[in-house]
């Protein structure tokens, strides 16, 4: 059995240096289906008794100057279990959560960021522990059975069909992988599960075969190797955003806001299926030509790195980079490829034949035009060659 996070920290370290090796830890996205009335009243009160209780255990965390979770468990639990009607595991997950809050808080302040005191209110996800759920079903049909503050009264939500969750759904019922605490979300009138998986990675490839990886706007990836250039053309997800940008400009003229939020969330699961197709091709584009390993930029300050016009701006802003790399990654463990996040700066600058930098080498978004060497290319293209060609410590 694959031991939660917390209790993984408090192995000893060569324990923990195992299960590192061998188990990756990921967050799956599900919709459930819409609950009945009586449903959806439990729903909402555990939701606002969770958000009241974490509330509890953060004002005890400013009140008595500690996070220490074993001391506000000796301090407030007794307490909490009087006031709120909530399983155990939930007010357990609402302590941690409030620890989890003031520890941000506090780092924060201590590195002279601005910080906003943490708070919770009717809008934070449910909490659910570990033991408090499970995931029931088979061939595409799964249920989410999840406690309540009576013993042995569950409350049964049948889970939407997905494509891509639904083998790891599967997965978890059937005890191949195990799943950790995770959240309940309501948005636009629609629940979601936000479910903690570890799954096992399989060994890592022999050999030294390296690819890179560079992300963009008007090419939504280039990927290069020993032996392969292949380029993903943006252009028409650019074009079907504009598209879902227009349509909700002409609804906001109208005054039509739920419209727009179903734009908005057609919008989402749009992206959200293209970052899937996205990353299943590049991944596989690596393990079919003996890729071992793949350098991909660090996102950190790419929106920054790539502003140009409004439009493109507007693009880079709400493009979900963090969610195409975390299914990358995921993907790759299961082949065995290792994922490698590089310095990315001055990769479109510099010549990859004669090392040569400089930014009048790149005087146009596509074009790469060495002024020492006179080499010329895609500037994508040198992005991604100078990406598999980074250090894997570099940076």
């Amino acid at each position: 059995m694959i031991p939660g996070r917390k209790r993984l920290l408090s192995l000893p370290k060569h324990v923990f240096v195992c299960y590192t090796l061998v188990v990756s830890v990921r967050v799956v996205k599900v919709q459930l289906r819409p609950p009945n009335k009586g449903k959806e009243q439990t729903l909402r009160e555990l939701q606002a008794a969770y958000a009241a209780c974490a509330a509890f255990h953060l004002e005890g965390c400013q009140r008595l100057e500690t996070t220490n979770a074993t001391l506000l468990h000796r301090e407030l639990y007794g307490e909490a279990k009087v006031r709120f009607n909530l399983p155990v595991v939930m007010i357990q997950r609402a302590r941690d959560k409030a620890i989890e809050a003031q520890r941000s808080y506090l780092a924060r302040k201590a590195k002279g960021k601005k910080a906003n005191p943490p708070r919770f209110n009717g809008h934070t996800p449910l909490g659910v522990g570990q033991r408090s759920l499970a995931i029931v079903g088979s061939n595409g049909k799964f249920l989410l059975r999840l406690s309540t503050a009576e013993h042995r009264a569950y409350l049964w939500l049948p889970i939407v069909p997905d494509q891509h969750a639904a083998p790891l759904l599967s997965a978890v019922a059937s005890g191949s992988f195990k799943h950790g605490a995770s959240e309940l979300m309501e948005r636009d009138g629609s629940w979601y599960l936000y479910l903690t998986i570890y799954e096992a990675d399989v060994p890592k490839r022999d050999g030294e075969v390296v690819f890179g990886l560079d992300l963009g706007i008007v090419n939504h990836a280039v990927l290069s190797g020993p032996s392969i250039v292949r380029f993903w053309n943006g252009r028409p997800a650019r074009n079907r955003r504009e598209y879902f940008a227009e349509r909700r400009r002409e609804l906001g003229k109208a005054k039509l806001l739920q419209e727009i939020k179903r734009s908005k969330g057609k919008e989402r699961r749009w992206m959200h299926d293209l970052n899937h197709k996205l990353s299943r091709e590049i991944v596989d584009t690596v393990a079919e030509n003996g890729g071992t390993i793949l350098h991909v930029e660090r996102l950190l300050g790419i929106r920054e790195r790539t502003k140009t016009t409004r439009k493109v701006n507007r693009m880079m802003n709400s493009w979900t980079f963090r969610e195409l790399m975390t299914l990358i990654t995921h993907k790759a463990a299961r082949l065995g490829i290792e994922v490698v996040e590089v310095d990315p700066r001055r990769t479109s600058r510099t010549c990859p034949q004669c090392g040569h930098a400089h930014a009048g080498n790149r005087p146009a978004q596509a074009t790469f035009n060495c002024q020492k060497c006179g080499y010329t290319a895609n500037a994508d293209y040198v992005a991604s060659r100078n990406i598999a060609a980074k250090s894997m410590t570099a940076g």
